[in-house]
């Protein structure tokens, strides 16, 4: 049975007020991580988003950064922000 219109409000209301508290702690006090601790640090030069269609013309939009001197189209390309740029691309 799907939710009403006001449990669905009452969870996201939950949701985005534990979100809120979080970025209050962690504004307020940095995360602890100790010495034998890795990881990676991830710095997509694109991203690209699609969705299906019943007819199979699937939405494509690919988020990029632009290359170093490169004339951006307006025609098919669009700015974006912090220097990146989205456009659409053939299914």
């Amino acid at each position: 049975m799907a939710p009403s219109w006001g449990q669905r409000h009452t969870r996201v209301h939950f949701i985005w007020t534990a979100y809120c508290e979080e970025q209050v702690h962690f504004t307020l006090f940095s995360v602890l991580t100790g010495v034998c601790r890795g990881g990676y640090l991830v710095r997509p030069t694109s991203v690209e988003f699609w969705q299906g269609q019943t007819d199979r013309l699937h939405d494509r939009i690919v988020f990029r950064r632009p290359h170093s001197g490169e004339v951006v189209d307006p025609a098919v390309t669009k700015q974006g922000d912090d220097g990146w740029v989205y456009e659409r691309l053939c299914p």
